[in-house]
C-alpha cells in the first residue's frame, strides 16, 4: 500500500509540474503565496524532469544491478532490518525467499548483455532506416497538404496517415522476433564451431577422446586431496621412472630384470586416474544395464576389467582395444615392406613414421596382448619350458625396447603374421573348451561393480 500510495502521489506531482511548465506567459497564474507562483514554466520544466528522474531512480539501480549479478546478490541478501524494509517498499521482489543469490558469472552475464546490445541496436538502426525514414517525407507531405489545401479534410488526411504508418507500424513491431532468431541462430552456429559440437568422429578420434576422459573426469569433477591420497604418496609424472628403470631393458643389455619397487610407484603414476574412472566408469554400464539399457554381450565389451593374476591394475574395454593389434600388424607389416627398400639414411624416417602413427589405445592394446599371450604360452607349456620361453620373451622385449632398427633387423616379417595367427587359433581353441571343462581354475576375472 506505501508503495501505491507513493507512485500516485510522484504521478499527481508530476501532472501538475508537466502542466505548469507548459503554460503560456500570457496565462501564467502568480498567486501570491501560491505554489505556482514560485517559478516559470521553465523552472517547473526542470521541477518535473528532477521528479521523474527521482521516480525512476529505482528502475536505473535494478537494471544496474541485473548487469552484475554480484549487486544484486550483496542487495538482496544484505542481513540489515532498514535496507530490507526499503527494499520491500521500492522492490516488490525482495521479499521472496528465492532467487536472492544470483550464482552466474559475471563472463556470461557480460556475453548476455553483449548479445541483447547487439541486437536491440541492430533493431533500432534497421527499423530506423529501412522502416521509418522512408515514410516520415510522405507523412509530411500529407500534413503539407492537409495545411495548404482546403478541400482535403483532416479526416481525409488522418485516414492516409494510419493507412501509410500502420503496415510498417506492425513490421517494427514484430521484427524483433525475427532478428532474435537470426542473431542466435549466428552465435549458436559459431558457438557449435568453436566447440566441435555434433561433429562426426571416426572410430580413432573417439578412442582418443576416451583416452582423455580419465585425466578430464580427475580434473573437473574429482575434488583435488586435501588429505594424503589412499594410494600413497604419489610421485609425479616428472619424477616417474623410466622404462628402462622398470623392467631393467636397455640396448646394450642382454638380460631382463624386473624392479618391482619402480613398476609399483610407475603404475600408480600411470593407473590412478584410470582406477577411480574404471570404477565410476562401469557403476554406470551397471546401472544402464540394470535399466535394460544395454545387453549382456554389450556389457562386456564396455566394462573395465583387473585381473589379479596380471600386472597392469586396470585393462580397458573391449571396445577401446578392439581392432587395434590388427592394425598395428598391417602398418608394422607395411612398414617392414618399406623398411627393405630404403638406404640406411631413409630406414630411420620409415621407422620413426610407424612409431608415431601408434596412438595411446594402440599402444595399450599391443602391451595388452603381449601380457596375455606371454601368461597363456607360459601356462600351456607349464614350468619344464619356463627357461626356454623367459629367454624368448626377454629377447624380443629388448627388440622392442631398442631405439634402433633391432626388430626389423632380427626378425622376419613374414613369419610375425603367421606367429599371430597361431596365437589367435589356440585362443579360440582354448575359449571354445572353457564350457566343456569343469571349473577349476584357480584363477577369477574380476569386473568392477
Amino acid at each position: 500500500m506505501l508503495r501505491i500510495f507513493s507512485s500516485f502521489v510522484c504521478l499527481v506531482y508530476q501532472a501538475m509540474y508537466f502542466a505548469w511548465s507548459c503554460a503560456d506567459d500570457d496565462d501564467y497564474v502568480s498567486e501570491e503565496g501560491g505554489l505556482q507562483g514560485m517559478g516559470d514554466a521553465n523552472f517547473w520544466w526542470w521541477q518535473y524532469i528532477w521528479l521523474s528522474l527521482a521516480a525512476l531512480s529505482m528502475h536505473f539501480i535494478q537494471s544496474f544491478a541485473a548487469w552484475r549479478p554480484s549487486v544484486t546478490s550483496l542487495l538482496l541478501s544484505w542481513n540489515n532490518q532498514i535496507a530490507r524494509v526499503f527494499m520491500r517498499i521500492c522492490y516488490q521482489n525482495s521479499h521472496l525467499f528465492v532467487g536472492k543469490e544470483l550464482n552466474e558469472k559475471q563472463e556470461q552475464a557480460n556475453k548476455y548483455i553483449l548479445f541483447w546490445c547487439s541486437l536491440l541496436a541492430w533493431k533500432l538502426f534497421f527499423g530506423y532506416v529501412f522502416i521509418i525514414h522512408g515514410i516520415c517525407a510522405l507523412t509530411v507531405e500529407i500534413y503539407d497538404d492537409y495545411l495548404n489545401f482546403k478541400d482535403i479534410s483532416f479526416a481525409k488526411s488522418a485516414v492516409l496517415m494510419i493507412v501509410t504508418w500502420l503496415p510498417h507500424f506492425v513490421v517494427y513491431l514484430i521484427d524483433l522476433s525475427i532478428w532474435y532468431a537470426v542473431w542466435a541462430s549466428l552465435v549458436g552456429g559459431t558457438i557449435a564451431l568453436l566447440e566441435r559440437q555434433g561433429a562426426v568422429r571416426d572410430s580413432r578420434a573417439l578412442r582418443a577422446h576416451f583416452m582423455r576422459a580419465p585425466e578430464a573426469f580427475s580434473q573437473k569433477i574429482v575434488p583435488p586431496p586435501t588429505t594424503p591420497s589412499s594410494y600413497g604418496n604419489v610421485p609425479s609424472l616428472s619424477q616417474s621412472p623410466s622404462r628402462s628403470d622398470i623392467v631393467g631393458v636397455s640396448p646394450d643389455t642382454t638380460t631382463v630384470t624386473v624392479n618391482a619397487s619402480a613398476m609399483a610407484d610407475f603404475l600408480k603414476v600411470r593407473s590412478k586416474t584410470w582406477v577411480v574412472f574404471g570404477r565410476v566408469w562401469n557403476e554406470i554400464i551397471v546401472n544402464l544395464r540394470q535399466g535394460d539399457n544395454l545387453s549382456d554381450n554389450e556389457v562386456k565389451i564396455y566394462l573395465f576389467s583387473i585381473f589379479d593374476w596380471l600386472s597392469k591394475p586396470v585393462y580397458l574395454p573391449l571396445f577401446q582395444t578392439a581392432g587395434s593389434v590388427e592394425n598395428a600388424l598391417h602398418g608394422f607389416l607395411e612398414s617392414v615392406s618399406q623398411y627393405e627398400v630404403e638406404d640406411d639414411e631413409r630406414r630411420e624416417e620409415v621407422i620413426g613414421s610407424y612409431k608415431d602413427s601408434l596412438d595411446v589405445t594402440t599402444l595399450e592394446a599391443i602391451s595388452e596382448a603381449w601380457e596375455l599371450t606371454v601368461w597363456m604360452i607360459s601356462r600351456l607349456l607349464g614350468p619344464v619350458h619356463k627357461l626356454d620361453l623367459g629367454a624368448i620373451f626377454q629377447t624380443l622385449e629388448i627388440w622392442a625396447s631398442c631405439s634402433g632398427d633391432s626388430i626389423y633387423s632380427e626378425m622376419k616379417a613374414s613369419n610375425i603374421q603367421a606367429i599371430v595367427k597361431s596365437i589367435g587359433t589356440i585362443v579360440s581353441i582354448l575359449k571354445n573348451s572353457i564350457s566343456t571343462r569343469a571349473k577349476k581354475s584357480t584363477y577369477s576375472i574380476v569386473i568392477y561393480s
